[in-house]
């Protein structure tokens, strides 16, 4: 009789509790072995069997004893966090920001540099020398990398290896190819707004469902059902940048007319600001009255497409990307906005402002190595 189809069942269970284990130690900062028990509802031999496998794969460690007021300590264990690391970069038109994380997702390094696009082996060395830098400034060891993901302004293909329609890069394709000659680790590829989403996604444990607009230099979106992306027949979802918001309006990259695009993104705030988002929001904090009026079409344009997604999906809406972090102190008269435009509702209750607001693109992308391979533990 072959026997190998029987243990397939018990192989399956150890690595469920094993990962249930870690998951939740990767929740905690330490725990007892009777803290897991409970938690988990196994039996203690199940638990010291996994935290003993999970000490030989140099996953996690002894943290200490656990304070009680009487009897005998408990030992606590504590994940190793920098067991396992990642990188994420996010490329734009002038800029590459470029962040380490480990299995905490926390980020252990960070470094942004300005960069013009261009499809050169001169760019993708600097690229390559960049993570270079990266790994040396944040003392990682290469060895702990399970792989680079790449934020990029464009369409990505079902197997992220591909970018194409990257027309705010001005070219038309882009692929993973080009960029390891220079990275030698994994790469995959991810959209900007998809990649920001997901990072939110995993900051914001409590809202699973929720629509998040990557409000940039350029505009993009994603849909969040249950955590997971819905992509659409083509991997084109949520492009909300080239939603038609005024008839016949101003023109978009994309050689179309009246997009959301101009109106929402960087680009209608830095024309007085000599192309620098962060000066912009100084003037405003500064109250500069073109700035205030500048601000005040923006808000109104972006209220009519807010109110156009929350009719059409009836969902919460989150508002991200590098103008989505500027809008706590904005959020209030925002929401006023939409609520006017509501025909069901008196307010916008289901606004919000991202939770995620560091370099979003770039830790989203990285984050996909962590996830996946925190599944296979």
């Amino acid at each position: 009789m072959n026997t190998s189809s029987l243990k397939v069942p018990s192989l399956e269970l150890k690595r469920y509790n094993r990962n249930n284990i870690y998951s939740l130690l990767r929740e905690n900062r330490e725990l007892s072995r009777q803290s897991i028990v409970t938690g988990l509802g196994l039996s203690l031999p199940t638990v010291v069997q996994n935290l003993n496998k999970l000490l030989e794969d140099g996953l996690i460690r002894e943290a200490g004893m656990q304070s009680n007021t009487g009897g005998r300590k408990a030992k606590t264990y504590a994940i190793i966090a920098n067991a396992r690391t990642a990188i994420g970069l996010d490329i734009s038109r002038n800029h590459v920001v470029a962040v380490a994380i480990n299995l905490r997702g926390e980020i252990i390094g960070n470094l942004r540099v300005k960069l013009v696009f261009s499809q050169t082996p001169e760019y993708y060395s600097r690229i390559g020398k960049l993570v270079d830098e990266l790994i040396y400034a944040a003392n990682i060891d290469p060895s702990s990398i399970l792989g680079v993901g790449i934020s990029i302004p464009g369409l990505i293909s079902a197997d992220l290896s591909t970018s194409y329609y990257c027309r705010v890069l001005e070219v038309d394709r882009l692929t993973r190819e080009e960029f390891a000659p220079y990275i030698p680790y994994p790469i995959h590829l991810y959209h900007d707004a998809i990649a920001s989403a997901f990072a939110e996604s995993w900051q914001n444990k409590k809202d699973k469902t929720f629509f998040y607009m990557f409000l940039s230099y350029s505009i993009g979106g994603a849909i969040l059902i249950d955590s997971s992306v819905y992509p659409g027949c083509n991997h084109r979802s949520a492009e909300i940048g080239h939603m038609k918001l005024v008839a016949n309006g101003r023109q978009c990259y994309c050689g179309k007319r009246g997009c959301m695009d101009p109106y929402c993104s960087a680009k209608a705030l830095i024309g007085i600001s000599d192309g620098d988002l962060k000066e912009f929001f100084y003037l405003l904090h500064q109250h500069h009255k073109q700035a205030q009026l500048v601000w005040e079409e923006y808000l109104c344009n972006l209220s009519l497409a807010i109110h156009n997604i929350r009719m059409l999906f009836d969902c919460n809406i989150v508002l991200g990307g590098r103008i989505g972090e500027e809008l706590d102190q904005y959020l209030d008269v925002l929401r006023e906005k939409v609520a006017l435009l509501d025909p069901f509702s008196d307010n916008a209750d289901f606004l919000s402002v991202c939770t995620f607001k560091t370099e979003s693109a770039a830790v989203g992308s990285a984050l996909h190595f962590i996830e996946q391979y925190v599944s296979e533990i």
